[in-house]
């Protein structure tokens, strides 16, 4: 597992690339080995998870019916929600790739996009913290949830843009594949697995 002084550094390339600099890939590890280790981020994330998880319980309980889903299991199907909607991109947007003849651009793809979650994740773990303990209305969480996703899709264009050498229909198109499916899986599984209110 890498080290805390090695994901700041990958992140340090993360913030560079969103920033639209492209000497952020010179801070990432793009070979094969940093492929594979790219996805120890899927750990470093998974403290960054619980709080929005204990946030969207309590909401859960406060809507439903007493005693509907257990809590271990209630958390058991967040995390495998958490865990599909990370590994889907890479199905969606590989295949875009595959069909527009920009395969190369998958390995560099899924080290970004791992570390960029890391990123994201430390956002919105921020922000869920911050919902379990001010006690502000729904309504306005729920404006700050909506802004949050703007800024993910955003971040995710800029990567897709910094890796299409700045090119925004190539950027474009592998964003949308990257962003509706996960956008319509998120649905059907919160929905399937009984988490959604």
């Amino acid at each position: 597992m890498p080290p805390l002084e090695e994901v700041l550094h990958y992140l340090k390339g993360i913030r560079l690339l969103v920033s639209l600099k492209p000497q952020g890939f010179q801070w990432l590890d793009l070979t094969e080995r940093g492929v594979r280790r790219s996805f120890w981020a899927i750990l470093w994330c998974f403290p960054l998870m619980i709080p929005n998880w204990i946030w969207w319980h309590g909401i859960f309980v406060d809507y439903t019916a007493p005693g509907m889903v257990s809590s271990s299991l209630f958390y058991l199907r967040m995390a495998l929600i958490e865990l599909s909607l990370w590994f889907l991109p890479y199905l969606t947007v590989g295949l875009a790739m595959w069909l527009r003849g920009t395969s190369r651009l998958f390995d560099p793809m899924v080290v970004t996009m791992n570390w960029l979650n890391v990123l994201i994740y430390i956002v919105t773990g921020g922000i869920a913290i911050l919902e379990l303990i001010l006690p502000l209305p729904l309504a306005f969480w729920y404006y700050v949830l909506q802004m949050q996703l703007i800024a993910i899709v955003a971040a995710q264009f800029v990567v897709f843009y910094m890796l299409a050498k700045r090119n925004w229909s190539e950027a474009a198109v592998l964003t949308a594949a990257s962003v509706i499916p996960s956008m319509l899986a998120s649905v059907w599984l919160n929905d399937f697995l009984g988490v959604s209110l």
